[in-house]
């Protein structure tokens, strides 16, 4: 992974993560970015930023049992505040779900971020996959090309509002409201 976060609080800004390439067997499966338990039990993590980055052509390669994300990867955890907010999110992909972004858990807060032209092997949930709940998702550009699936994908409870998905067939979804 370009960049594999861990304990502590975090304030990650202002970075290019470009071009990196994660494999099954690395603590981290996001390729680009990846925030996660590394040794089994979550941590308690106080606050989290991940803010003003550019994360770009990375490529996650899983097993079929792995979690996604080509550019980022939000597993497990335990914080108080977790904001991902005006990020650009682009060409990357994985072999499994969510090639622009995986999160696995709840109480994020991801806002004014574009991601486009994200993809996966599976044909479906390739620009961003969300599990979990008390996800809130707004003010985002979600812009997608790829001939088959979805743009966008969730499990879980969600709170989406503002945002514009744009699916391949030209289908434009304004203030979605989850």
């Amino acid at each position: 992974a370009g960049a594999c976060l861990g304990h502590g609080t975090i304030i990650f800004e202002h970075n290019y993560i470009l071009n990196n390439s994660a494999v099954t067997g690395s603590p981290c499966l996001g390729a680009g970015l990846c925030w996660g338990e590394l040794v089994g039990n979550d941590p308690v993590v106080p606050n989290i930023y991940i803010r003003n980055n550019y994360i770009c052509g990375n490529s996650a390669q899983t097993g079929p049992q792995d979690d996604g994300g080509g550019g980022v990867a939000i597993i497990s955890g335990s914080y108080n505040m977790f904001d991902f907010s005006n990020n650009i999110i682009c060409n990357n992909y994985t072999s499994a779900e969510g090639g622009g972004m995986y999160l696995l858990h709840g109480n994020l807060s991801i806002n004014n971020n574009t991601f486009f032209n994200n993809r996966n092997a599976s044909g479906y949930n390739r620009e961003i996959e969300f599990h979990g709940r008390n996800n809130r998702f707004f003010n985002n550009i979600v812009w997608s090309d790829q001939d088959e699936g979805n743009c966008f994908s969730f499990e879980g409870s969600l709170y989406a509002f503002n945002n514009v998905l744009k699916e391949p067939i030209g289908k434009l979804v304004e203030d979605a409201q989850l």
